[in-house]
């Protein structure tokens, strides 16, 4: 799954921020990409729905999010359904 969310920020990450302690690489949106990248993933969300999104991602309300953050909050919302 992880990898599929950080497919879709292909092309639209604006910083690529690489964590030493863990190896892994994460890339960072704005919060205006997130309609393009959940359209990415096959997903029509409301305008609703993408704030409610932007609200779990951007929870520090910096004006961008990671695909680490978009990825745990779809696990969230999978694993409350």
């Amino acid at each position: 799954g992880a990898i599929i969310v950080r497919h879709a920020f292909k092309g639209l990450s604006r910083d690529t921020v690489a964590v030493a302690s863990t190896g892994t690489f994460d890339a960072l949106c704005r919060n205006v990409d997130l309609k393009h990248i959940c359209t990415r993933l096959a997903l029509d969300l409301t305008q609703t729905e993408l704030n409610f999104l932007v609200s779990k991602v951007d929870a520090d309300k910096q004006g961008c999010f990671s695909s680490t953050s978009l990825f745990q909050a779809f696990t969230q919302l999978l694993y409350a359904l």
